[in-house]
């Protein structure tokens, strides 16, 4: 069972089924784990707690301001899990302009034929909507969150070969929201300023003291360190823009979230907290 929906903790507790998506699939702990945690977070976590999660996620704050004047009070957040964001146009059009350039006779994305063939059609869009597992709004800064237990990062995308999951989801960040320039607009996500926004890899501790175990781990630790590795992997986008993106990707543990908030323990619990089940029962 997948939980997928929109939550402000002012009114989750009155929340019913109604209200909310539920999906009846056999899923991995981190669907369980990850709604479990971010939703005990949210309702029961003090600004202090998430003060307390960005500090050990990132060595500064990468807007030059202090946690505790962006984080405000986590009632006024919302949280969505499954949050779906759309593939920049930008990346699109460099992507139909290197299928072009290597029917030419240059490797530049793919070997395989049958993507080749996609590519001579105008409308195609190699790559639809990325789904990060929660996004959370505050209103002065965002987070854009993936969780894993055991799995690895996805580093066989398709249509690109030389796209990885950790920068696919960086780059959707980056892009603006539909509805982001309409103030009238009842879509959550649309608040979401991406220049505003931070992405956060939530894993096992064990794997972020032994990065070298995942591929995400060098990726992560490359991607934070210099910006330089983040412009060749989104060679699309204009370096300026990526200048200081090292300093908004943060690794935090799930272990971090039990410290923090005794009882938020996400997939380590044996059982779903008893929050997840009074939102999912009728």
């Amino acid at each position: 069972m997948l939980i997928i929906g929109v939550f402000n903790r002012k009114t989750l507790p009155e929340a019913k089924t109604g209200q909310i998506r539920i999906q009846d699939k056999s899923r991995k702990t981190k669907d369980f784990g990850t709604a479990a945690c971010l939703m005990s977070l949210h309702i029961k976590g003090t600004a202090s707690n998430w003060i307390d999660l960005m500090g050990r996620a990132f060595e500064r704050c990468p807007f030059g301001e202090q946690w505790k004047d962006l984080v405000g009070e986590p009632a006024q957040a919302t949280l969505r899990f499954e949050a779906p964001l759309p593939s920049p146009d930008i990346y699109q059009r460099r992507v139909k302009s290197d299928y072009r350039a290597q029917a030419k006779g240059e490797n530049v994305r793919t070997f395989l034929p049958e993507v080749m063939e996609r590519a001579g059609t105008q409308r195609t869009r190699f790559e639809g909507f990325t789904h990060a597992d929660a996004v959370m709004i505050f209103p002065k800064f965002s987070i854009v969150f993936e969780a894993k237990v055991t799995a690895d990062a996805s580093h066989d995308i398709y249509f690109d070969t030389m796209r990885n999951q950790i920068v696919r989801i960086i780059d959707v960040m980056l892009a603006k929201p539909p509805g982001f320039e309409n103030p009238n607009s009842k879509n959550p996500l649309s608040k979401r300023d991406p220049k505003r926004s931070i992405f956060v890899l939530v894993t096992p501790r064990i794997f972020k003291k032994n990065p070298h175990s995942r591929l995400y781990g060098w990726l992560m630790n490359d991607y934070m360190k210099t910006g330089e590795s983040l412009i060749r992997d989104l060679n699309h986008r204009n370096p300026q823009d990526l200048i200081d993106m090292s300093q908004r990707i943060g690794w935090l543990t799930w272990e971090d979230c039990t410290e923090i908030l005794p009882g938020a323990r996400g997939w380590l619990d044996e059982e779903l907290p008893s929050l997840v089940q009074t939102v999912c029962s009728d």
